[in-house]
């Protein structure tokens, strides 16, 4: 497997946000600023992928360890956003081959709601207030952030194309997630 180490040189800022440029054909990317994302409040994981049939469970998108991520889940071909290791049930199927958007939210602001969003439309929620305190909020990993596998597990690659990653450390409304997805 062929991973790529990205180290913040590598990382072009644009006002508040952060570009990865000039990487060769890589099968995931390790994050190594992993501080920078020890998101314990709410947050907000933005991402256009394009599948291959999935052919394995937990096929990570983009995530840092058991704290967050975002993947798909094998048969049913869905997308999962877990916070803490909670994620909400029975998401909607997607249709491999295509390219979506995907978003998972957690907004602590709300009794701890984990929301998930496919090509700008609200999917499924769960209250997440058992699991998530709000002493505590969201577990801290000592794990990087990774794209395209999760490393706290292994073997859970992503099959598929990978495309703008956005991860907030707030959560975004429908009105702003509707406006990602128009590339607005």
């Amino acid at each position: 497997v062929m991973k790529q180490v990205v180290n913040p040189q590598m990382l072009e800022t644009y006002n508040d946000a952060q570009s990865l440029t000039s990487l060769n054909l890589i099968d995931y990317v390790i994050i190594t600023n992993k501080h920078n994302f020890d998101i314990t409040e709410s947050i907000t994981v933005s991402v256009w992928v394009k599948t291959e049939p999935v052919n394995d469970d937990w096929a990570t998108i983009v995530g840092k360890g058991n704290a967050w991520y975002l993947y798909s889940g094998f048969p049913e071909d869905n997308y999962h956003f877990q916070i803490n290791n909670m994620t909400p049930s029975n998401p909607r199927k997607y249709e491999a081959g295509q390219w979506h958007h995907v978003v998972g939210v957690y907004d602590s602001r709300n009794r701890g709601q984990i929301r998930t969003y496919i090509d700008g439309e609200f999917d499924v929620s769960r209250q997440a207030e058992e699991i998530i305190r709000p002493s505590t909020g969201i577990n801290i990993s000592d794990l990087p952030v990774c794209i395209g596998e999760n490393l706290q597990y292994g073997g859970r690659e992503w099959k598929g194309l990978i495309d703008d990653v956005r991860i907030y450390n707030y959560a975004l409304n429908e009105d702003e997630i509707s406006a990602l997805y128009k590339g607005k």
